[in-house]
């Protein structure tokens, strides 16, 4: 597996891991790894420490998981007064992609733009999926232009596997009395990209709202 390739080079040290086992029943289920990676002096792996779960509808258990969370950080946020930028991004066309490769390739698409999301920025970030095909990503104290250089890192190391669009907000700028107003204002601005041709990075405009 190539995530795993990467924690022992040290390239990554947070990790997400998706895969499937046989139960008893000889019954494939998911399994859901998440944690971190520890090294000695030396730079090699001594231990994981994360957790496991197992997961009958791991999408349905993603998405509700990573949206409560979502807004959670938001509240934190609003009540905090902090600076910074919301970030929605998306795979375009991902049912093009399973018709045309197999569900599994697309879930294998998922997962890379989830672990792209990680490690694109100067610091690791756990993004929070909030759809089938669509992961948020909170970047306290960025300027817009860090916002930009950040999605178009995750754009670069998506190319060959898919295209990807986002949409952002300003989480200061629009400050609004509840979170999921301001994930609504993120959904704007990713259909206007989209609109616009896909492959691109959209800021919200309350005209186009």
């Amino acid at each position: 597996m190539r995530h795993v390739e990467k924690l022992f080079k040290r390239e990554k040290e947070n990790y997400y891991f998706n895969y499937r086992i046989y139960v008893d029943d000889e019954q494939l289920s998911w399994i859901s790894s998440k944690g971190k990676c520890y090294f000695n002096e030396k730079g090699e792996a001594v231990f994981f420490l994360g957790h496991l779960s197992t997961q009958k509808n791991q999408r349905a258990h993603e998405e509700q998981e990573g949206q409560g969370a979502l807004l959670k950080e938001l509240e934190q946020v609003h009540l905090q007064g902090r600076d910074g930028y919301l970030l929605l991004v998306d795979v375009d066309d991902l049912s093009r992609v399973n018709l045309r490769y197999g569900r599994e390739f697309g879930d294998g698409v998922l997962e890379g733009l989830r672990d792209a999301m990680c490690d694109a920025g100067p610091h690791p970030l756990f993004p929070f999926r909030v759809n089938g095909s669509s992961f948020c990503a909170l970047l306290p104290g960025a300027e817009k232009a860090e916002v930009e250089a950040y999605f178009h890192t995750v754009r670069k190391k998506m190319e060959g596997q898919c295209t990807i669009s986002g949409g952002c907000v300003s989480w200061q700028e629009y400050r609004v009395p509840r979170s999921e107003l301001l994930l609504q204002y993120a959904e704007s601005s990713l259909e206007a990209a989209k609109m616009a041709g896909k492959n691109q990075l959209g800021f919200f405009r309350p005209e186009d709202y």
